[in-house]
């Protein structure tokens, strides 16, 4: 097989892998998945610690 179906094959799989994710949100998804994990997370640490800078 040459190199450039390789390329087109490969350039046409992340298009479809990118048009999906598009197409269903699954970026916002994540982010609001990552955003109750971290809510979690950080609602265990202590209140009372000053902040260090």
């Amino acid at each position: 097989m040459a190199w450039y179906w390789i390329t087109l094959i490969a350039a046409a799989g992340v298009f479809v892998l990118l048009f999906t994710v598009y197409m269903a949100n699954l970026d916002m998804k994540l982010v609001a998945f990552l955003y109750v994990i971290l809510n979690k997370y950080h609602d265990k640490k202590q209140h009372e610690r000053d902040i260090q800078f």
